[in-house]
């Protein structure tokens, strides 16, 4: 299976996803950036969904996402966040406690908005 395909099904999914819980009430709202200061995971496929998504952006926006990135990346690694593949549970939950406590944002939180 080509990668292009591999995009493009996790692209269907996320949208049919969408449509199904259109009518669910969602405690997510415009303005309110409450998540976007807890670790998220992401699984390699959705990491480069996202990467292609950055490339087709303005130069402008792409940019200000950039410095966003380096400025995060600077910090997770100023606090020595980063673990090695091997990391337990244990040692997951107790670097998403000290990322929680730092109030590291969402490398994609531009003026309190999500930007992808």
């Amino acid at each position: 299976m080509s990668f292009g395909l591999y995009l493009n099904l996790v692209k269907d999914f996320y949208v049919n996803l969408d449509k199904e819980l259109i009518e669910i009430e969602k405690s997510c709202r415009n303005g309110c950036h409450f998540c976007c200061y807890h670790p998220i995971y992401v699984t390699s496929l959705e990491g480069l969904y996202v990467e292609e998504y950055l490339c087709r952006l303005p130069q402008d926006n792409f940019n200000v996402i950039k410095a966003s990135l380096k400025e995060w990346y600077m910090k997770f690694y100023a606090f020595n966040l980063a673990l090695p593949p091997t990391a337990t549970p244990a040692m997951l939950l107790q670097r998403d406690k000290v990322y929680y406590q730092l109030k590291i944002a969402c490398p994609f939180l531009i003026e309190k908005s999500c930007s992808i």
